[in-house]
């Protein structure tokens, strides 16, 4: 849209306008790589993106369209999830308008002559300052966040086949219960390879604070009064409490991705994942489990339903219950279509 402004001419100006293409240079940075980050069956992000978010906007594409090619492609792949409701439900979102101005204007705007979708290619993406890792071969294509303790979505042609938000404990408290989650984001150890992939570190105490009405109001007095002097500093301090940062709980995970070759279905790969869990006691442990959606931090678009998200719970609370002290949780899955 900015880029599209800037090539308008201003009123009463006798020349056109230039072409900015530092601007435009960059667009075409970000379009290449959004397009990585629409799934195989139409839905994009999820809960492997630091934010969680499922959002999508589509008329930016349309616009950057009219010029580069790619951007089309990403909203015709976005719409064969529409039509399987692979989208969020937005309805989910108290501010719903950014969504409905954003969809009808791509739908005003709507080009017409696009080139044909072209198949993915087997490809490894590796995005280092995200630690996001992307892994496409034998039909398969794995999104995983390195920087959130190995969450990833495992796709098989088009069709989800895992969604993992990694282990989640409730830990007894007092009288109270703790959560402590390996899908925050961290600095863990890792290790990328053809075949393998491993990530090992803490598991981090879930954040508990919400935004309630009593502390929304009190926020709003405070942005009345001194707040509206120091925005920045108001809004740093707010993600801090309600986003970022991580303080560690005392169980260690080890989560290790390998590829195997199945021989009995045409040397056809897929992924086995180990997962490990190391505590000095078990005793206060109240449940154990891996989810497919799980979320810790105060983000309301990452509290939106997204039908990957009926994927059943991986209820490990029996497992952990006959563990003695100091002994290893251990879990082995086979991650393909046939095993799902």
């Amino acid at each position: 849209w900015v880029y599209a402004l800037m090539q308008e001419p201003l009123p009463h100006s006798p020349t056109p306008p230039l072409p900015h293409s530092r601007l435009k240079d960059a667009i075409a940075k970000a379009i290449h790589l959004a397009q990585h980050f629409v799934h195989p069956d139409g839905s994009y992000g999820g809960e492997y993106t630091s934010r969680n978010t499922y959002n999508f906007f589509p008329y930016g594409f349309e616009l950057v369209g009219q010029w580069l090619p790619e951007a089309l492609a990403i909203n015709d792949r976005f719409l064969k999830g529409l039509a399987t409701q692979k989208e969020a439900c937005y309805a989910d979102d108290h501010i719903i308008g950014h969504h409905t101005w954003n969809y009808l204007l791509a739908w005003r705007d709507f080009v017409g002559a696009r080139p044909p979708l072209r198949p993915r290619t087997a490809e490894r993406i590796w995005l280092p300052h995200a630690r996001i890792l992307i892994d496409r071969r034998d039909n398969t294509e794995l999104y995983l966040a390195l920087n959130k303790g190995g969450v990833f979505k495992l796709f098989e042609g088009d069709r989800l086949l895992h969604s993992d938000t990694q282990f989640s404990l409730q830990i007894k408290s007092g009288n109270k219960l703790k959560n402590a989650v390996g899908h925050l984001v961290g600095p863990y150890e890792i290790q990328v390879e053809r075949d393998r992939i491993l990530i090992q570190g803490n598991l981090g105490w879930a954040k508990q604070k919400q935004m309630t009405p009593l502390n929304l109001l009190i926020l709003r007095a405070v942005m009345f009064t001194v707040g509206r002097f120091f925005p920045n500093l108001i809004r740093s301090l707010l993600q801090q409490v309600l986003i970022t940062g991580k303080k560690p709980a005392p169980f260690r995970f080890v989560r290790q991705f390998q590829w195997q070759t199945d021989d009995h279905h045409a040397g056809q790969g897929y992924w086995q994942l180990t997962d490990e869990l190391h505590a000095q006691s078990w005793q206060k442990v109240e449940a154990a489990g891996i989810g497919c959606d799980q979320t810790s931090i105060y983000v309301v678009m990452s509290r939106t339903f997204q039908s990957g998200q009926l994927q059943p719970w991986l209820d490990l609370t029996a497992q952990v219950k006959q563990l003695p002290d100091g002994e290893i949780l251990r879990v082995e899955r086979s991650l393909n279509g046939r095993d799902a």
